[in-house]
């Protein structure tokens, strides 16, 4: 990762997670994000679609001889804020 992996901005009335499933290209970037993975264990919608647009955000590494794309996941953890 380049800097630090950027975080939701959603306030959420519920503790929980989303696993979002990314898919990297060998530049770093971030061209696919699908919450919802395995060990999600929220339903809240906005709290995955405010996960999956911070995931787009995430840049990795450039490494010239890496694969078209390469696949993992982010977790999310979300907090009850007041």
């Amino acid at each position: 990762v380049i800097g630090a992996i950027p975080s939701p901005t959603y306030a959420v009335n519920e503790p929980g997670r989303v696993v979002v499933k990314i898919k990297v290209d060998r530049h770093g970037t971030v061209v696919d994000a699908q919450p919802g993975e395995a060990g999600t264990n929220m339903t809240d919608q906005k709290a995955w679609e405010a996960a999956k647009k911070a995931a787009l955000k995430a840049q990795f590494n450039f490494k010239a001889d890496a694969p078209e794309f390469q696949y993992g996941a982010i977790t999310y953890t979300f907090n009850i804020t007041h």
